[in-house]
This record gives structure tokens, sequence and C-alpha cells, in this order.
């Protein structure tokens, strides 16, 4: 009977001691650093593995099978969930229309364009220290592109009669104030029919037909150079001659802005 007894001692023991050692195990729980709403926490969840966490935080898409158990040897520490934020321009289009107000081969920029922005939100899944999953969560277009919008001529350009040099009063002589134009009217039309090229020796003159040449003498200086009329001016009372940029460095009037010349026609 006391041996019986024992026996029934013994079995309670183990099964007591049993019960206290299993309840004693610890509950799988399974931990990782999430970056939500770019606050930065620890989460902790009852699972044995990541993809139940990843399942609680609304990774649905996420490939379970890339995740093994935190329990396993393989397992690499520090897994990572991030909500990763990221901004990028958007380009913008060229709009070109067709203007037939506008001298062919001219273009005239109506609105200057300006890159978008858009925000774009990713799950990025890290595990020991290398990014292995990526998922777009939400787009959204921060500022909008603005397309640059240009006018392209069509209109032909008019054929402007030019005067023959055989019209020109080759007695033509005359002192008086001089000026010059320059880098603001490079590439504009002139009465001519002509564009604008500061660095040839061209000038303006009220009178004396296109294609003219006159000798320009600086008083100042004594210095010279023959020019070639080409255009209409100036415009400014009190001078009888615009020359140009070119023209008016080669005498040494450039700096001065204007000065008393002698202008003289030549053959």
């Amino acid at each position: 009977m006391k041996e019986n007894q024992c026996l029934y001692y013994t079995l309670a023991c183990i099964l007591l001691i049993s019960a206290i050692l299993y309840y004693r195990q610890p509950v799988p729980v399974y931990e990782a650093t999430v970056n939500q709403d770019r606050e930065i926490y620890t989460e902790a969840a009852a699972a044995h593995d990541a993809a139940d966490l990843l399942q609680e935080q609304e990774f649905s898409s996420a490939p379970a099978c890339i995740f093994a158990s935190p329990y396993a040897p393989e397992q690499e520490e520090g897994t990572v969930l991030d909500l990763q934020v990221v901004t990028e321009e958007i380009p913008f289009n060229t709009i070109r229309r067709e203007d037939n107000t506008l001298d062919k081969g001219r273009i005239l920029t109506l609105q200057e364009g300006r890159k978008g922005i858009r925000e774009l939100v990713f799950r990025v899944v890290y595990a020991g220290g290398k990014e292995i999953y990526r998922e777009l969560v939400t787009e959204t277009v921060l500022t909008k592109p603005l397309d640059t919008v240009v006018a392209v001529g069509t209109k032909p350009r008019p054929q402007l009669p030019v005067a023959s040099r055989e019209k020109a009063d080759f007695s033509y002589r005359e002192e008086g104030i001089a000026s010059w134009y320059g880098a603001e009217f490079q590439g504009s039309r002139t009465t001519s029919g002509e564009l604008y090229n500061k660095h040839a020796f061209t000038a303006a003159h009220r009178t004396l037909p296109f294609n003219t040449l006159v000798k320009v003498t600086y008083l100042r200086t004594g210095k010279e150079v023959v020019v070639r009329i080409n255009d209409r001016g100036p415009h400014v009372k009190g001078r009888i001659i615009d020359l140009s940029r070119a023209a008016a460095e080669e005498i040494g009037l450039k700096p001065h802005g204007v000065g008393k010349v002698r202008i003289e026609a030549v053959e």
C-alpha cells in the first residue's frame, strides 16, 4: 500500500514539474523596428516569424516564404519594416503653336515651363541590413507640372527693297554727334530687312541710301572706320549717325557713348 502511495506521489510530482516547466516557456514573440507615418518604434507580435508581423502591419502582398522563424538558426537578426517617403520631379512638356502673325523662324515663349513634384510612399522590408522587399503604397502629386508654350512664326518675311549704291551722293560730308547701339538690339530686324549684328561694321542714318559706305572719323582720337548704312536713325535729336558696337570700338567711341565725328560717303 505504501509502495503504491509513493508511486502516486512520484507521478504527481513529475506531472507538477512538467506543468510548471511547460507554462514557464516563453510565448514566441517577434519584434521588429517599424517606421510608421515617419515615426520609428518597436513592434512586437505573438508570432513565430516576420510574415505574421507583416500581415499584422498590412504588408499583405509581401511573400511570406522569404521569412524564416526567428527561432531558426538561419534567421538573420535585425528585420526592419520601413515606411519610406520619396519625392521626385515630374518633367514638363513643350507645346509648340504656329502663329501666322510672327515672322517665319521666330520663336516666342508664351509660358515658361515648371517641373512638378510627387511624393511616393513605399513599404520596405530589410533583413540583415539588406533590402529584400519593396511595395508602392501611395503616389501623391504635390505640384502639377506646367508645360512650356511657345509660338512658332509662320508668316513669310517681307522682301524689302534694298537701295542701290548707284544712288549714293559721294559728295556727302557732315560733322556732328555720333552714338552707338549694341547687345540689346542683337538679332533684331533693321529697317533694310537685315538682322542687326553688333560685330559688323554697320550704321544707321536718317537719309543716306541703304548700302552706302561712309567713312566715320572720331575727332577726339582721329581714328577712322568705314561702315555700311543698313538702318534708319538715330532717333535722338542732335545726333547724325548710330554706329554698331564693333564700329564704335574701332574708333574708341564706345567708352564715351557719344562723341563728335565727321562722316564722308565713299565709293
